[in-house]
């Protein structure tokens, strides 16, 4: 499956490309040097795919044929600073969920300049300055089904992404982390700039819950291996796989013996 990729960046930069299984995202900037009136700057942009695009972003109306669009921004313009660097996401291809299990998960990120940061959920983007049409309920700030109790909330200070989602679903989380300097003549902070990511979310129904299995190959005599569906909630599992029964007529026969390193194939 084919998906366009757009990146723009307000550095008087935009580029297009296309890429197939894509999955998700982030555009950071880094200040380099300076040598006169010139200032160089290394862009960063970092795509996440899968040799299986995610079996349907059900948040998102047709999500296969809507665009993903990056941007981050830098804003010179109060002359605060000759200079800025966004802040840098740590790599972080997907996030995984259990229904209804209040979840907490830290967006890890460094601030070279060391500016004060803010980070904040909103829309996807399929071009400049337009969403990605949601399907009815959900949004930028609801990107999946929540507890009323428990919605999605995304900490500005600490990037501590909490919910507790209802429904087994796939998703996307879009947010902008902003930086901010102070302007002392106006007493108020300035955003000198911001970058953007976008992450694929799986919600599964954890421990207790079943799990679909997209295909089953034997590989070996005796040894059968299951390819899922989605992920398994890491938070879900113990060591020994209890989770994991295998019955027949009823009866216990055993468990899984091994769980891959990408946590969706399992060894029987």
């Amino acid at each position: 499956m084919l998906r366009k990729f757009l990146i723009a960046a307000v550095l008087l930069m935009a580029t297009q490309m296309h890429a197939s299984h894509l999955i998700g995202g982030d555009l950071s900037y880094r200040y380099m040097s300076t040598s006169g009136t010139t200032s160089t700057y290394q862009i960063r942009l970092t795509l996440y795919r899968t040799c299986c695009r995610p079996m349907g972003v059900v948040t998102i109306s047709n999500s296969a044929s809507q665009e993903i669009y990056l941007e981050a921004k830098l804003n010179l313009a109060a002359g605060l600073r000759s200079y800025n660097s966004s802040a840098q996401w740590a790599p972080m291809p997907e996030i995984a969920g259990a229904v209804n299990e209040f979840q907490q998960i830290n967006i890890p990120f460094y601030e070279k300049d060391g500016d004060s940061t803010a980070m904040v959920l909103r829309p996807a983007l399929k071009a400049a300055g337009t969403s990605v049409t949601y399907v009815t309920g959900y949004s930028g700030t609801t990107p999946f089904d929540s507890h009323a109790n428990h919605p999605v909330t995304l900490d500005p200070t600490t990037g501590t992404l909490s919910f507790k989602a209802t429904t087994a679903q796939t998703a996307t989380v879009a947010m902008r982390l902003d930086d901010y300097v102070y302007d002392s003549t106006n007493a108020a902070w300035y955003r000198i700039g911001y970058t953007m990511r976008e992450i694929p979310i799986y919600l599964t129904t954890g421990a207790g819950g079943m799990i679909g299995i997209d295909s089953a190959i034997s590989s070996q005599p005796g040894v059968l291996d299951l390819y899922l569906d989605h992920p398994v909630f890491r938070g879900s599992i113990t060591a020994g796989l209890q989770e994991f029964e295998w019955t027949q007529s009823g009866v216990t026969s055993g468990y899984a013996s091994q769980l891959d390193a990408s946590w969706d194939t399992l060894r029987q």
